[in-house]
């Protein structure tokens, strides 16, 4: 049971599933004003890269919660 919240953080943050449709529409969005470091396309690269490994660690957590290696 300790481990659901791990595994709902992980779809949150793996572009697969259902969960992360908020999270990547934040990330698509278009700049609004010249202050928005979230619509830099450098921002966008690091954004992507460390959401997916984000999501792979909080799995990896899940499982060692849950007891299964």
């Amino acid at each position: 049971m300790l481990a659901l919240p791990f595994f709902l953080l992980a779809g949150l943050c793996l572009p697969l599933f259902p969960l992360s449709i908020a999270v990547n529409r934040v990330v698509q969005r278009q700049p609004t004003d010249a202050g928005d470091r979230l619509a830099e396309p450098g921002t966008k690269a690091l954004v992507l890269v460390a959401l997916p490994l984000a999501g792979v660690a909080l799995l990896a957590v899940g499982r060692w919660l849950a007891g299964d290696s």
